[in-house]
């Protein structure tokens, strides 16, 4: 929550941050792509290493990244040096969850739940989330509103004060991180390298080992024992259970890319001029939106099944992102805003719970990276 508090505060002011400093369009894009991918990659390092090196020693390493970022924010203005801060270190360009974080703490709550309410946790873990994202981007809204009236400030100055808040709650995220107990990692757990017993991924498994059965017919020399690795070993039948699923989460993902939230809020601030406590209170208002409607994500998931409420909560979001242009006006806008910013994490807890529950214990961490 704290760490979603901090991404929150991005959230609003990201873009009009490079505004203010008179970036082209083109350069705040190219900055939110390599952000992005600066962000997928560290997450992909950080997490294969995760359960050899230690969850709470990444967790502590990301934190301390958060805290350079903040810093390079809040001192300079060079768009060169806050691309490589963002890129090498750790700042939500989107205000989404980008990072290793969320993969090492969904992974750790897989473990640490049942299968039958793992998708509750998960839902609230989310809701927790967002919770933060909303006092997030209230803060931010309020501090820049103030800062930005007050004799001897700029607006400018406010959004640096923004990035010395976010700094501040990566401490705050050190400081907790190292308070965790031992029990978050895999080998306090002793779990059993088995599959879950996810019900939609029988379809999955079926029609992955139909093609398998004329295989391994004769037996094979037994190879020595391979050294043991830094990196997570990810199974055959992992890997194809990850192969199956890659392109509808690559296909989300980019259209997701395409209206994060910091670019929703610069849109709506080019197109309508809106003050940025009221985009601070729009913003903040879909959070809260997004928190109480993922509540609802772990009931309808037992009703409905996992992937079919992933499928149903999604489709009327993607198509209020489909009519978000329309509207000449800021409350029809607002209103699509938030349809969209309600149902689009309620597919998160079923889609988190589903590969937990397809997936070996001792690969979560590196598969939900």
């Amino acid at each position: 929550m704290t760490r979603m508090l901090a991404y929150g505060t991005n959230s609003l002011i990201m873009a009009l941050f490079f505004s203010s400093l008179h970036f082209t369009d083109f350069r705040i894009g190219l900055f939110m792509t390599l952000t992005l991918l600066g962000d997928v990659l560290l997450s992909l390092l950080l997490t294969l290493i995760a359960d050899r090196v230690g969850r709470r020693r990444i967790l502590t390493a990301g934190s301390m990244l958060m805290v350079v970022s903040g810093v390079c924010f809040a001192l300079f203005e060079n768009f060169w040096v806050l691309l490589f801060a963002a890129v090498v270190g750790v700042i939500s360009a989107t205000g989404s969850d980008f990072g290793p974080f969320r993969a090492i703490e969904e992974s750790t709550l897989s473990h640490l739940t049942k299968p039958d309410t793992r998708a509750d946790v998960l839902a609230w873990y989310i809701t927790m989330a967002s919770i933060g994202s909303a006092i997030g981007t209230e803060v931010s809204g309020r501090i820049v509103e103030v800062l930005s009236k007050r004799e001897g400030w700029t607006l400018l100055g406010a959004y640096h004060a923004v990035f010395w808040l976010y700094s501040a709650m990566g401490v705050v995220n050190v400081v907790l991180t190292l308070l965790l107990s031992d029990k978050c990692e895999l080998k306090a757990l002793g779990e059993k390298s088995e599959v879950g017993g996810a019900e939609e991924a029988e379809i999955l498994l079926d029609e992955m080992q139909s093609g398998d059965d004329h295989e391994t017919t004769h037996s094979q020399p037994t190879k020595p024992p391979k050294k043991p690795s830094m990196f997570a070993q990810i199974s055959t039948e992992t890997r194809r259970i990850m192969y199956a699923l890659w392109f509808l989460l690559i296909v989300d993902s980019l259209a997701d890319g395409m209206v994060g939230y910091s670019l929703t809020v610069y849109y709506m601030d080019r197109k309508f001029a809106v003050q940025k406590s009221t985009l601070g209170d729009i913003l903040s208002s879909a959070y809260i939106l997004s928190s109480i409607s993922t509540i609802f994500a772990g009931p309808l998931a037992r009703k409905l099944g996992l992937i079919n409420t992933m499928v149903f909560t999604h489709l009327p979001s993607s198509l209020a992102v489909l009519l978000f242009p329309i509207p000449s006006g800021l409350i029809l806008t607002v209103i699509l805003f938030f349809l969209r910013a309600g149902l689009n994490n309620m597919d998160q807890a079923p889609r988190s719970a589903f590969i937990a529950g397809v997936v070996r214990p001792e690969e979560r961490t590196a598969v939900m990276g």
